[in-house]
């Protein structure tokens, strides 16, 4: 089974959709998204956008080739939002080393939870 199959299932899954419901939403056959999941098939760009919208899916995360380059992508975001952000602790502005110690603590515990990471991704949508 290919990766896009792959993460297809689980967040059809994880949605609470059986192929037939995610289907009827998508208006295709049931039997195309097994065949999506199996990898005999890939969707055209308008089916994929709306499996996107369905499952609130950003295509980054479904079009990938693997965890790594999402949780890479996450990490970029993450760091270019903590740059661009003067955040404040205690009345005291944080040192761009103290948002660097930051991002590697979050870089180091991503790995851990990358089932969040596509969670809180996907309803974001950054």
């Amino acid at each position: 089974m290919n990766n896009f199959g792959n993460k297809l299932r689980y967040f059809r899954k994880k949605m609470g959709f059986t192929q037939k419901e995610l289907a009827k939403k998508l208006n295709i056959s049931a039997s195309t998204i097994g065949m999506y999941e199996q990898g005999r098939r890939e969707p055209d760009f308008k089916i994929l956008n709306n499996i996107c919208n369905v499952l609130s899916l950003n295509s980054v995360i479904l079009l990938s080739n693997n965890k790594s380059s999402e949780l890479n992508e996450a990490v970029k975001i993450l760091i270019n939002l903590l740059d661009s952000l003067s955040i404040t602790v205690n009345k005291n502005t944080l040192r761009t080393k103290t948002k660097k110690q930051i991002i590697e603590i979050i870089r180091n515990n991503l790995d851990n939870t990358i089932e969040k990471i596509y969670a809180n991704f996907a309803k974001n949508s950054l």
